[in-house]
């Protein structure tokens, strides 16, 4: 067999060894589902001496399943894996996968937020009613404690199955987030104004824009926040307060931290549109409010976006650290196969929960 099979050792270890058994596919076997098992050696420890055909294309690609695709690998807080790749077919592999879908679910539905919805808002410039979606802990009425508040933008994909455009999926990722006691925050999602989106998140100041970016933040927090703080029990303080969003979403909440850094104390800014300010992100005023007010800053951008996205970004992070290199509450993650799409951003979002408020 050594003249026409690679001969490579797999050794995988998981938390999760209850099921069926874990077996491996990949483009060596046209990503069957169970010609390779693995063997047990002790509870979430398994190994398998795995023989694949010299001929497989490369790069050799793989992914670990619990017998079924229904049943496949994950990462830690539910989202979709990368397949993996065998670089050196000479070197043994150890693996670790620390969460499996079960039956195609990535939670425990008991674990979803509470989602509550109100339909009567009407913003500055609109005649339509807007919607404002409530994600509350799942065991929120069982208790009388005081949450955190994280507004979200672009509330019609944030949680729905079939949003136009993909949705992140916060819902599950919450109830993951709720087996490690990580889910104590109520999240506000804030609907979009479909084909007034752009002017709404944006500001007159920024580039070829006419928009009513001031009068959005007007709106929220003299209209939205008083009513959030009086419907639900909140944590009102700065260091309570978050906002954020992604793309568009995301440069208007950047804008709100940096107009209003006594409310928001927190900011989840995710491939943000700084091409629309980019006459703005080198000048030291920008940062001032930011720095000056210890916010906690989270920023992401895939590498596969919009060729400048990432080079912008990293720009904007190298600004904050001029003016103040010893700031240790700002973090940067970028994806290198991340695309500027819902999915990548919903992965993402546990992580950024995560670094904010825990």
């Amino acid at each position: 067999m050594g003249n026409t099979y690679f001969e490579i050792p797999i050794a995988l270890s998981t938390p999760d060894h209850s099921g069926d058994p874990i077996c491996i596919a990949g483009n060596f076997n046209n990503w069957n589902e169970h010609q390779y098992q693995m063997n047990e050696i002790s509870k979430g420890k398994y190994f398998l001496n795995l023989q694949i055909p010299r001929t497989t294309p490369q790069p050799i690609e793989y992914k670990f399943l619990k017998s079924r695709w229904n049943n496949v690998e994950l990462d830690e807080y539910g989202g979709q894996t990368a397949n993996r790749i065998i670089g050196d077919v000479q070197e043994p592999i150890k693996a670790w996968v620390p969460r499996w879908r079960h039956n195609g679910q990535i939670c425990n539905e008991e674990f979803q937020p509470i989602i509550e919805f109100h339909n009567d808002f009407v913003l500055p410039k609109s005649r339509k009613n807007r919607r404002v979606s409530v994600l509350l802990p799942y065991d929120y009425y069982r208790t009388n404690k005081e949450y955190p508040v994280l507004y979200l933008m672009d509330g019609q994909n944030l949680f729905e199955e079939g949003a136009p455009f993909g949705s992140w999926e916060i819902n599950k990722k919450m109830a993951v987030l709720a087996e490690k006691n990580m889910h104590e925050v109520i999240i506000v999602c804030i609907d979009h104004a479909g084909k007034k989106r752009i002017e709404e998140y944006t500001f007159p100041s920024h580039k070829n824009e006419k928009g009513r970016g001031n009068l959005f933040l007007n709106w929220l927090l003299n209209k939205l926040m008083p009513f959030i703080n009086k419907r639900y029990r909140t944590l009102q303080d700065v260091t309570n307060t978050g906002i954020g969003g992604s793309s568009l979403g995301g440069l208007i909440s950047l804008m709100a931290g940096i107009t209003h850094p006594d409310v928001f104390g927190k900011l989840m800014i995710l491939s943000p549109s700084l091409w629309k300010i980019i006459d703005q992100i080198y000048q030291r005023l920008i940062y001032l409010p930011l720095v000056s007010h210890n916010q906690y800053i989270y920023l992401y951008s895939g590498q596969k976006e919009a060729s400048n996205m990432t080079g912008f970004l990293r720009d904007f992070y190298q600004q904050l650290f001029k003016i103040y290199p010893a700031n240790d509450r700002i973090h940067l993650s970028i994806n290198e196969i991340g695309e500027h799409a819902e999915r990548f951003w919903g992965k993402e979002f546990p992580f950024a929960l995560k670094y904010l408020f825990y």
